[in-house]
């Protein structure tokens, strides 16, 4: 997450110390693909997955069959303990497509799939990117903190800018829509 965006509203920060959140009842999902499985992104988000020491970590894969060992591996050896997800498995894609689920494949389907294994084992699950790249031991509490207080759903956005524009989902589904709507109520 990004906490200093000047125009937009920051409603997490909670003063810059990570909430008391009930850890080790929460399950986080990371997605990952076989192309960022690799990056230093994705493994400064598991290794500080294994610091933070969630109850459980569900990492939902896509990946070619030869690259799963590979991947399954590397996880291991950045001592987080999670539950590999292979996503795209012969074995779950006849079983999606045996029950009409045989969607395209993809990040959402594949968190969806995840969510089901996640909530069999936490409480509280959170969701997180593998290619954040300003990821800290204080996103799970801070996006656990209100679930354990009877909020139903937690959204957090960082920034992506590149070019001095803002682009990705904080622009897409926030910023620009709040934009729209001023302009709107201003004409």
């Amino acid at each position: 997450m990004e906490y200093v965006q000047e125009r937009v509203a920051t409603l997490h920060d909670f003063g810059g110390a990570a909430p008391p959140a009930p850890l080790s009842r929460t399950a986080v999902v990371v997605p990952l693909t076989a192309r960022d499985h690799a990056s230093l992104a994705a493994e400064h988000v598991l290794t500080t997955l294994s610091d933070v020491a969630p109850g459980s970590v569900v990492v939902a894969l896509r990946a070619d069959p030869d690259r799963v060992a590979e991947v399954s591996e590397l996880v291991a050896s950045l001592g987080v303990d999670a539950e590999l997800l292979w996503c795209d498995a012969p074995p779950v894609e006849s079983l999606l497509a045996e029950h009409g689920l045989d969607s395209p494949a993809g990040k959402g389907r594949d968190v969806w799939l995840a969510l089901g294994v996640a909530a069999r084992l936490g409480e509280f699950v959170v969701v997180h990117d593998a290619d954040a790249t300003t990821y800290g031991p204080e996103h799970v509490p801070r996006l656990c903190f209100p679930l354990a207080r009877d909020y139903s759903f937690v959204k957090g956005y960082y920034a992506r800018v590149e070019n001095d524009r803002l682009y990705g989902r904080l622009c897409r589904l926030f910023y620009e829509p709040v934009v729209a709507a001023l302009d709107e109520a201003t004409d």
